[in-house]
């Protein structure tokens, strides 16, 4: 009986058997080598643990900035109600034609907001804390300008930003200040020991303005009396030269009446006499013949004008300038402003711009070790399964 030969065609089909894996035999591979795989991955979850041990995680820190209360905005009331110290400014309606505004000192949570942002964006007060705090030391070897640019760099990573308007919503965000930090403890710090120097900053910047403004009033008062001094000198002297030439034109006047026989006469009309005997009225100005008045009349005038004892009451504007005068020199702004200030928070020593509490600043890891220990396992396990393959395939 002939025995069957393999021919050539029969050798692709025996090297495709030859080339598929026995998921089988590959399974009972890998369960041989579970203590390898188990090792490795060990050996990479106490890794992972060693890194976060290790490696201080980093936080990323934030903090609102947000506006007093409508409580804490009612204790500065006797400022506001008060209308110091006006700044007068004039727009333009759309017409064109100017419109004239007052604006008085007035200070809200919104202005106090504002005031403090605008000094804790300048990071002066961040920088000295941080410093304070041992987050920003010199370190060893570190030359001055090294020191210096890294302190930039550790201040340029902290973003101030300003309130945005959400296109969609509408709604206006807060001041926010984000930052980056592996000392979440010494950072808090930082921030408290940074916005109460800001908070200083800005009662002093407060004070500083209504001083400036309170200069520039007491300079108007004054330039406005010494105005109203001059005037009122002027006036005085004016009634005294129209006094002396009142005097002077009376007597001509009374001169001329007594030359004439005029004594009594103070009619607006007087009797004429013709060269033929007959006679007639006729209506006399005597705004422009004072003589006519009689000197009787003309020499009492003067003799009153003469006797007067109190020329101030005769004087025309005198009372009117006079009232301006005491007006300003009894002015209290200044003294009605200061009780206004002592009695605000602006000058107690609990004063803050903002409504802020440690509490606020808020910290989250940044590092995920929960995150990192799951990938050490998974990493680890498909690496010891790498292992124990390449172990059994060497065998």
């Amino acid at each position: 009986m002939n025995k069957y030969q393999p021919t050539n065609t029969d050798q692709p089909l025996q090297r495709h058997y030859d080339d598929e894996i026995d998921l089988g035999q590959l399974i009972r591979n890998l369960w041989d080598s579970k203590v390898t795989i188990i090792a490795v991955t060990a050996a990479c979850l106490c890794a992972a643990l060693a890194y976060i041990l290790v490696v201080p995680p980093t936080y990323q820190g934030s903090l609102k900035l947000l506006p007093i209360t409508k409580a804490e905005e009612a204790k500065y009331s006797a400022i506001n109600r008060g209308d110091f110290l006006p700044i007068t400014t004039i727009n333009f309606n759309s017409n064109g034609d100017p419109i004239e505004r007052k604006e008085y000192i007035r200070i809200s949570g919104d202005t106090l907001l504002q005031e403090f942002a605008t000094a804790f964006s300048t990071k002066q007060a961040l920088a000295t804390a941080l410093t304070d705090v041992s987050i920003l030391s010199p370190k060893e070897n570190e030359t001055p300008e090294e020191f210096q640019l890294r302190g930039q760099s550790t201040l340029n990573n902290i973003n101030i930003d300003p309130p945005q308007k959400d296109s969609k919503t509408g709604i206006i965000s807060d001041w926010t200040v984000s930052f980056a930090t592996k000392t979440p403890k010494q950072f808090k710090a930082a921030i408290e020991k940074a916005v109460a120097a800001t908070n200083q900053l800005t009662a002093q910047n407060i004070e500083r303005e209504i001083a400036s403004r309170l200069v520039a009033f007491n300079l108007a008062q004054a330039s406005k009396l010494e105005d109203l001094q001059t005037r009122l000198e002027n006036t005085i002297e004016d009634y005294r030269i129209n006094n002396e030439r009142s005097i002077a034109l009376l007597a001509e006047s009374a001169q001329i009446a007594r030359t004439l026989g005029i004594q009594k006469n103070t009619l607006e009309s007087q009797n004429f006499s013709l060269s033929n005997g007959s006679s007639f009225i006729a209506n006399v100005n005597s705004k422009d013949r004072d003589y006519l008045r009689g000197y009787e009349a003309l020499e009492k005038e003067i003799e009153l004008i003469q006797g007067r004892t109190d020329d101030l009451a005769y004087i025309p504007g005198y009372v009117d300038i006079n009232s301006q005068i005491r007006a300003i020199e009894q002015n209290k702004t200044d003294e009605r402003l200061q009780a206004a200030l002592d009695i605000s928070p602006l000058r107690q020593d609990s004063f803050s711009a903002i409504a802020f509490s440690g509490d606020q600043i808020i910290f989250s890891n940044q590092s995920k070790p929960s995150l990192i220990l799951a990938l050490s396992i998974v990493l680890g396990g498909m690496l010891g399964i790498f292992v124990a393959l390449i172990r059994n395939t060497l065998k």
